[in-house]
């Protein structure tokens, strides 16, 4: 396949993680009564998403160190697909809500590694400018993922959104990615790794976390419970708050690329 396709398929994959986990969060009243069920019981559906991809992003690097890559992450994308289909199809809460959580684990191989196998494909001097891209396509997810979903709950059926996902993970299956070979060597050990400053980072992730995706949850549910929204217009609120981000973190990549990542940050 064309080395372009291909990399399309790493951006394509950073826009399919977000977007799976954000896809209930514009229309968290539809779930409830597709299932009858509460409306707090169906806000537990995307804890069940991100806990345990969270918790297995801790030590996924890890446990794939010496294979492909790439094959590691096609197989995430087959069992993300397969369970793409159940919940377009399920009725039941129970399982709905266990393969979700599945796939959130299965996510939590691919996000990591896409990104090493872009670095891996990208020129050193053009690293930055291909993250920052492949940050936009991950805001390009959170943003979209409520609208999407919400204008199908709208018109059709929510559950539609995830015959979507299976289908653009059904192109990446079809197309492939780069091949990334296993680097040689054994893994860092626990002592080499500065604590401190991988604490600084995490807090500052968490904290953008919870701003991006839980205040995102707790204004698409005001809309919807307390505005009188229907599910497209909550959806709508929340690509809002993502569309910054979209259209300017290419830009500061390009910065960084020109200036050091260090200046960029203290920029910011």
């Amino acid at each position: 396949m064309p080395k372009r396709l291909q990399l399309l398929c790493i951006y394509l994959g950073g826009f399919l993680g977000p977007f799976l986990g954000q896809s209930l969060v514009a229309i968290l009243p539809d779930v409830a009564a597709s299932f009858d069920i509460t409306v707090q019981a169906a806000a537990f559906g995307i804890t069940a998403f991100l806990l345990p991809f969270s918790i297995t992003m801790l030590f996924s690097s890890r446990l794939v160190h010496g294979r492909r890559l790439d094959r590691i992450v096609l197989l995430a994308y087959v069992v993300m697909a397969t369970g793409a289909i159940v919940l377009a199809v399920s009725d039941s809460w129970p399982t709905f809500v266990i393969v979700y959580a599945a796939m959130g684990i299965a996510n939590a191989f691919t996000l990591p590694l896409l990104q090493t196998i872009l670095k891996s494909v990208t020129p050193p001097d053009e690293l930055a400018t291909a993250i920052s891209t492949y940050a936009a396509m991950q805001s390009l997810g959170l943003l979209s993922a409520p609208l999407v979903s919400g204008v199908l709950a709208d018109v059709t059926n929510w559950q539609y959104v995830y015959f979507l996902v299976a289908a653009v993970l059904l192109v990446i299956l079809i197309i492939r990615l780069p091949q990334a070979h296993p680097r040689g060597g054994a893994p860092a050990e626990a002592g080499q790794t500065p604590f401190v400053a991988l604490a600084v980072y995490c807090l500052c992730c968490f904290a953008i976390g919870f701003g991006v995706i839980g205040v995102g949850t707790l204004v698409a549910l005001r809309a919807n419970t307390q505005m009188g929204l229907s599910a497209t217009g909550a959806g709508l609120v929340v690509a809002c708050g993502g569309t910054a981000a979209f259209l300017f973190v290419r830009f500061v990549g390009r910065f960084a690329d020109h200036h050091g990542v260090k200046r960029c940050s203290s920029t910011r």
